[in-house]
This record gives structure tokens, C-alpha cells and sequence, in this order.
């Protein structure tokens, strides 16, 4: 029997004037890790400044902290902030991932997230392909 490898895929996409960068790392149709990194630019929040920012995005950022497999960091810059979600699907469980803000899971009973169903959303939301 052989083994499957590993792969990778990218994508960008700008979601409401947010930059989006998705790195999905899977074996088969199973999705075993994602990462994304959100550009959030300031006069998109409507936030005047980086303190306005930060006091927004923490409430974001409370929903991910404690959740299995997920970690989730904000970098603050001058006029943007770049919000890192790294998701390890072999530890997080995708009924709790539904429940998080901004969730894109579209079955929230599935027992792991498929690569093709992503990309085929992803596609379908103006998402390009970059590798």
C-alpha cells in the first residue's frame, strides 16, 4: 500500500477589503492543518487607530483562546493589523470550529474538513490558487 504524501495548497482572496492568505497542508481529501493571515487595515475596521484596533480585535481573539488545536496571535501595526489562525484539524474538532466567528465550515457534523469541498469554496469565493 503507498503511502500518501503530504501537500500543499495557497490561496488569496480579499474578503470585505480584508487580505486573506490560506495555506492548507493535506493528505488525500483530508485537511490535517490551515493556516491563515488576515491584513486587517485600520480604515477598514473603522478604527481610528491602533489602541481602537486592538480593543476591537480582543474580543475577537477571546473566542479561539482555550479551543484544542487552534492557535490564534494579532500583530498591530501602524495602519494595519495581520491576525495569524494556525488550525491543527488532527487536534480541533470541527463542531467547535463551527462555533467560532467568522467560521467558513459549512458542515459543522463532518468528521474531518475535505480539500476538495475547500477548494471548490474557495473558488466559488473569488479565492485564486498561487502554487
Amino acid at each position: 500500500a503507498s503511502k500518501e504524501s503530504e501537500e500543499t495548497q495557497r490561496y488569496v482572496g480579499n474578503l470585505n477589503g480584508i487580505e486573506i492568505k490560506l495555506t492548507y497542508y493535506y493528505k488525500g481529501d483530508i485537511v490535517l492543518r490551515q493556516i491563515s493571515e488576515h491584513k486587517l487595515l485600520y480604515k477598514t475596521l473603522k478604527a481610528n487607530n491602533k489602541e481602537e484596533a486592538q480593543k476591537m480585535l480582543s474580543q475577537v481573539g477571546e473566542a479561539y483562546q482555550g479551543m484544542p488545536g487552534l492557535t490564534e496571535r494579532i500583530d498591530y501595526y501602524d495602519s494595519y493589523a495581520t491576525e495569524y489562525v494556525d488550525i491543527d484539524f488532527t487536534q480541533a474538532k470541527i463542531s467547535d470550529l463551527c462555533k467560532l466567528p467568522g467560521s467558513s465550515i459549512d458542515n459543522c457534523s463532518a468528521y474531518y474538513l475535505s480539500m476538495i469541498r475547500s477548494q471548490k469554496l474557495l473558488e466559488e469565493s473569488g479565492y485564486h490558487r498561487i502554487n
